[in-house]
């Protein structure tokens, strides 16, 4: 999107010198006019031209700022995962409890009343082991995210930090270029 908007204002600044051009040619009136442009173009000449050392630093720039998105979307996911882990956990401590209840209440029943809590003793162990299967699932994704990016479980600190000393070369590279280039950049 980036390239499609440098290209656009290229063209605009094509169109524009063009235009100047062709308006200085045609009359001396415009030439007042043309002064004004010229002096609004000086501004936008300030670009650096495009060399290996600014598509180097753009290509640095364009991953780091990648690696973050990435990062942040990981961390998305692990926060979430890790809030269903903790729902999954209360889910099956509930079930285990009624379980347990339901048991102690078979083993004092006669066998009339048994057969029905018997069922619902079935019931329970099934919801148990359904939800021991999804949290082994969960288990399984986080164990993937952090297999991904060991830095997801980091604090917010930690993360800031790890970004800034992983980012420090970019950083070095960017503050010793001179305005045109960094505008190129931008």
């Amino acid at each position: 999107k980036l390239k499609q908007t440098e290209s656009h204002l290229m063209r605009l600044l094509t169109k524009r010198r063009n235009d100047l051009n062709r308006n200085i040619n045609n009359s001396r009136e415009s030439r007042v006019n043309a002064d004004c442009i010229q002096h609004d173009l000086v501004g936008l000449s300030g670009f650096a031209a495009a060399g290996e050392e600014v598509k180097s630093i753009k290509f640095l720039l364009e991953k780091t700022v990648s690696d973050r998105v990435t990062l942040s979307i990981y961390r998305q996911s692990y926060e979430s995962k890790i809030v269903e882990h903790g729902k999954l956990m209360q889910s099956i401590a509930k079930e285990v409890r009624k379980l347990k209840k339901r048991k102690r209440a078979y083993q004092s029943l006669d066998q009339h009343d048994s057969e029905v809590t018997l069922a619902e003793i079935k019931e329970c162990e099934e919801a148990v082991q359904d939800l021991q299967l999804k949290l082994e699932l969960v288990e399984n994704d986080l164990d993937q995210l952090r297999a991904k990016c060991p830095s997801v479980e980091d604090s917010e600190e930690d993360a800031k930090e790890n970004i800034i000393h992983e980012n420090a070369s970019a950083l070095k590279l960017i503050s010793k270029l001179e305005g045109p280039a960094l505008r190129t950049l931008l």
